[in-house]
């Protein structure tokens, strides 16, 4: 790992993120809000890790609308 670098985050980590926010806050998070609550330099990489979990099937959200990602229980 390089000096300064984070460990990188699990997708089991990033999913139990986004269920406990929605437990706390009882709507989904922005990028935004994922992204700094998992210490990712940007939104950038937080977007890309969203679009590929979707694709997988384990997050969910409606195109064009706010704070509507969720985990998939």
């Amino acid at each position: 790992m390089r000096r300064g670098s984070k460990p990188k985050v699990s997708d089991d980590e990033f999913v139990a993120w986004i269920r406990a926010y929605w437990a706390a806050h009882r709507h989904g998070p922005t990028v935004r809000e994922v992204a700094g609550g998992l210490e990712l330099a940007s939104t950038s990489p937080a977007h890309a890790r969203l679009t590929r979990l979707q694709r997988e099937g384990r997050v969910t959200w409606e195109p064009y609308l706010a704070r509507t990602l969720r985990a998939i229980w």
